[in-house]
């Protein structure tokens, strides 16, 4: 085996499986051309021949495109649902996540009763205006944050569902 031929064939098997089924096909076809002579029929070409015996070599890609082959023919087996272990983690997410739900419900309500509050006891001033528009920024940031949290659970769940 040639030098190109060594190294095509090192790099292209660390990369082949990455590609889709039929672009497989189309690399190892590629493979196997590599370092033959064109011509006009497979008879003309000459096969590598193994200096050291003298008897002739196959060319190392043509088993791997066989076991691409063989491969590729399998049917997939796709496995319908999630395995025990992943559906205890995503349970485990969930049960995470509605104790963040629920601690950030809390907040919301105490921001809203800490601006009832400051309505009464506070006199009207820039101080009290400045606290109030504290209060409801912090209060929006927990409702945004609230809302990020109902996707995340409602994702989890169809994860589940599906």
């Amino acid at each position: 085996m040639s030098l190109l031929e060594s190294y095509v064939f090192n790099v292209s098997s660390k990369f082949i499986s990455q590609a889709s089924p039929q672009n497989q096909t189309v690399l190892i076809t590629l493979l196997n051309t590599i370092g033959k002579r064109p011509s006009d029929s497979n008879k003309d070409a000459i096969p590598p021949i193994n200096v050291a015996t003298g008897t002739v070599v196959a060319s190392p890609f043509s088993d791997l495109q066989q076991q691409w082959q063989e491969a590729l023919s399998r049917p997939v087996a796709k496995k319908n649902g999630l395995d025990e272990a992943t559906k205890e983690l995503i349970h485990r997410a969930i049960a995470a996540n509605q104790r963040q739900i629920d601690a950030t419900l809390q907040h919301v309500q105490e921001m809203g009763s800490l601006i009832a509050r400051a309505k009464i006891a506070a006199h009207s001033s820039p101080l009290q205006a400045q606290l109030l528009a504290h209060y409801r920024i912090v209060q929006e940031h927990y409702v945004a944050y609230l809302a990020q949290l109902q996707l995340f659970q409602e994702r989890k769940f169809s994860l589940l569902k599906s």
